[in-house]
């Protein structure tokens, strides 16, 4: 989509989809997610509600883009994790890399999982989105071992590794110095309970040989 062309008061519109999710996530944090208007975003962006609602057909669609994105590419990179890799190696590297592409320096993407956290209303969405996040690894694990997609130890490690995952993004939450680089932690964070699994994943790639 090109640029916005609508202006108000000689402010600046945004130009992009990421840039409207930026100023809707500062007033969500500020205003709160159920007490901000579409309207009061399309405001704060400088843009007609007609232009923001063809970016964004509700305020949730805006507060899901990201975790959206986020899960594409975390499907794309399992998918192209290296055959001969252990398996936990792989849902290790492609965890981080897929989290390495989301952080950004304007710290958007702390501030969107801070609105997905606090706000009571997108619970059931959180939910299920950490739901498919979990079942995007385990579809990688039971393709790579050739188990059932529903089966248990593709679902175990996609749970653990989702489980991980999330608590590690919460524990930045509470302080504003969550310290240093926030993808080397994430990996160090990752980085036992993938060690722990590889044992189990391990017999499971055996049997394939």
């Amino acid at each position: 989509m090109s640029e916005f062309v609508e202006r108000r008061r000689g402010r600046p519109a945004v130009s992009s989809a990421q840039a409207i999710e930026d100023h809707a996530m500062r007033l969500f944090l500020e205003k709160g997610f159920d007490e901000t208007s579409m309207t009061e975003v399309a405001a704060a962006c400088g843009v007609g509600r007609a232009t923001l609602f063809r970016y964004f057909p509700s305020k949730a669609d805006i507060v899901w883009r990201g975790f959206d994105l986020h899960l594409r590419r975390l499907a794309v990179v399992l998918t192209a994790q290296p055959a001969g890799l252990p398996i936990a190696t792989a849902v290790h590297a492609a965890a981080v890399q897929a989290f390495a592409e989301a952080v950004d320096d304007e710290q958007l993407w702390r501030r969107r999982f801070a609105v997905q956290q606090q706000t009571d209303a997108l619970r059931p969405g959180l939910a299920a989105h950490w739901l498919e996040w979990a079942q995007i690894v385990a579809a990688f694990v039971a393709e790579r071992t050739g188990a059932g997609a529903d089966g248990v130890i593709p679902a175990a490690v996609g749970g653990a590794v989702q489980a991980a995952f999330a608590a590690t993004l919460r524990t930045w939450l509470h302080t504003e110095d969550y310290g240093g680089d926030v993808i080397q932690r994430m990996g160090d964070a990752l980085q036992p309970v993938c060690e722990g699994l590889s044992h189990l994943l391990e017999s499971q790639e055996h049997e394939l040989t």
